[in-house]
């Protein structure tokens, strides 16, 4: 499927709206949220200004049914502005809206030509299962750098988190020019069942190195978080970065820390990221939900 000129106006583009983030500082990636349909547009109106800090309060009190009141406001396709030399799109998809996966394919051609690095947020329902999702979403996963399965119906910080946990797992100014800019193993993550149903969700992160940084990385990220949070969560994801020193063993001792600190009956799920530019730490990221 050919790619669209999004800054020319180009009339196959119509069917997603991208969101530049403004005031970046200095030395972190520039990204654009691009919302794909009704729906994905409002996903991304909604949490660029989260992120910008606007209406924040509204946004949490509104919570999970947020997304519904704004798609019915915003225009299919309404396009919201294009930034050059973006080194990192996140597109905001929900399976559900017809074709959506489709226009999602044409968003990120647009997006990798013009050199960003694509992260495809997909909104899918509990089933099918993992498999038969991979296939669903094989066409889509050849033309982006990375897919994450969400739930149905997310809340709006656990969207915000996301998009941090990837932007950190990405580094610094992550363009396609750089061969190790994508950790290996963040090529797809099904967060359906483990945030199915969940509210408010909450970021720790931790980076350590020397001979206990497993225990530094993991233990910092879980105080960031705070045993209210931890203890209240329902859903867990942990994601565990390291060069080529980085053991299972120590994969697995990050998550066994983080499930140690919450009420025992959390779903969790482990990521581990393996990047060349880690050198001797590693990093642990936890998102929590509840």
């Amino acid at each position: 499927m050919s790619s669209c000129n999004e800054r020319a106006g180009d009339q196959s583009c119509r069917g997603w709206s991208v969101i530049p983030m403004p005031h970046e500082p200095a030395g972190v990636s520039a990204i654009d949220l691009a919302g794909v349909g009704r729906i994905g547009a409002a996903i991304a109106s909604a949490l660029q200004r989260r992120m910008d800090s606007r209406g924040l309060e509204r946004l949490e009190r509104e919570g999970a049914g947020w997304w519904q009141r704004a798609a019915r406001e915003l225009p299919a396709g309404a396009a919201a502005g294009d930034r050059a030399g973006a080194d990192l799109r996140f597109l905001f998809i929900s399976a559900t809206e017809p074709g959506a996966l489709e226009l999602a394919e044409r968003a990120s051609a647009a997006a990798r030509a013009g050199g960003a690095r694509v992260v495809a947020i997909v909104m899918y329902p509990p089933l099918p299962d993992r498999a038969a999702l991979q296939d669903a979403t094989a066409s889509l996963a050849a033309k982006v750098d990375a897919i994450v399965a969400m739930p149905d119906y997310p809340h709006l910080t656990l969207l915000d988190c996301i998009v941090r946990a990837y932007r950190a797992a990405l580094g610094e100014r992550p363009t396609r020019a750089s061969a190790s800019a994508m950790p290996a193993g963040s090529e797809f993550l099904d967060l359906r069942s483990a945030f199915h149903g969940a509210g408010r969700a909450s970021l720790g992160s931790g980076l350590a190195s020397g001979p206990e940084r497993i225990l530094e990385a993991a233990t910092d990220a879980v105080d960031e978080l705070g045993d209210i949070a931890l203890h209240a969560a329902s859903g867990i994801l942990v994601i565990v970065a390291g060069a080529e020193t980085l053991r299972l063993a120590e994969v697995a001792s990050a998550l066994y820390q983080v499930h140690a600190r919450t009420r025992g009956d959390a779903q969790a799920v482990l990521a581990a990221h393996y990047d060349e530019r880690m050198g001797q730490a590693v990093r642990v990221i936890v998102v929590v939900a509840s």
